[in-house]
């Protein structure tokens, strides 16, 4: 029912957004859009997809050596999965997957997940900070991530014994298991996947900001990438079905206090959208093997 909701909620939002761009302005813009930014743009959003599945690789290292193909399979089918769920549900479903194929604690991989998702936070604050330097108000919205991302990581270096009195036992374990999770990664790790985070903000900042010139807009890559990480913190928080509609708005308001067109947004945003999950699939069904395809079939029925 909530799922059905926010969906409902989500198109709603999508829908005001296109009629206050204007249909036939979009599809204007669209006609005469620039192919070669366009191809360009396409190409750059396969490579951040790479190195995104570099990350999770090297972050899934620290339980043991798994074949890459697998782990950026599982990468691609949560990324799949957060098309049309509620937000953050594809994160949820890598560690329901990593149980399922390799039988390490969900508990633990969400621990993986959470510093995955934490560099991402990080990053995107960095640029919250940046932007709030022109829009104040979105300072706010950095101050609230920043303050539950510190309180994550202070939970992760609570004293064992804390967290073992916690009134139910699996929640200590569960609790326990998470926290392990996080604490097994080992600093070279950590700055190793930190890394490949910050080549793939370039990557996709310069796939954004193609995407834009290929409407005739031109803007720095700095601002292109701090409003395309705000943003995404927008899609996040809204909880909707891949941010859909929250995400579209934010863009629209952000580009547009530097003067674009709200036709040039929302058509880079939409072809955004559909390179990034028409490339994913293309991924995720040339990395899947057998043993995943019927590991996917079996939770989808569990689950439905």
């Amino acid at each position: 029912m909530i799922k059905k909701l926010l969906f409902a909620i989500s198109l709603i939002l999508f829908a005001a957004v296109i009629l206050y761009a204007g249909p036939s302005v979009l599809l204007d813009a669209l006609i005469s859009a620039d192919p070669l930014p366009l191809a360009v743009a396409t190409f750059l959003i396969a490579v951040t997809i790479g190195l995104n599945g570099i990350r999770f690789h090297i972050l899934t290292s620290s339980i043991g050596e798994l074949p890459f193909k697998q782990t950026f399979n599982v990468l691609l089918f949560s990324q799949l999965a957060n098309q049309g769920a509620i937000a953050l549900l594809g994160d949820a479903t890598k560690a329901v997957l990593f149980k399922k194929l390799f039988g390490h604690s969900f508990t633990r991989i969400i621990g993986i997940v959470t510093v995955e998702r934490g560099q991402d936070l990080l990053v995107a604050l960095t640029c919250a900070v940046l932007l709030a330097a022109e829009l104040s108000w979105a300072g706010y919205a950095a101050f609230g991530v920043m303050a539950v991302f510190c309180a994550l990581m202070i939970f992760v270096f609570t004293p064992p014994s804390w967290i073992r009195k916690l009134p139910f036992k699996r929640l200590s374990d569960a609790a326990q298991n998470f926290r392990e999770g996080v604490r097994a990664i080992t600093l070279k790790t950590i700055l190793q996947s930190f890394a490949v985070t910050l080549a793939a903000l370039i990557t996709g900042g310069l796939a954004n900001q193609l995407l834009l010139a290929s409407f005739g807009v031109s803007l720095p890559l700095l601002t292109v990438v701090t409003v395309t990480s705000v943003s995404l913190l927008a899609g996040l928080a809204s909880g909707l079905p891949a941010g859909l509609g929250a995400r579209e708005a934010s863009l629209v308001l952000m580009y547009g206090s530097f003067g674009v067109p709200a036709s040039a947004v929302l058509m880079s945003a939409l072809l955004l959208r559909v390179i990034f999950a028409s490339l994913s699939y293309a991924g995720y069904l040339a990395t899947r093997t057998e043993g995943q395809n019927n590991t996917y079939k079996t939770g989808h029925t569990n689950s439905s």
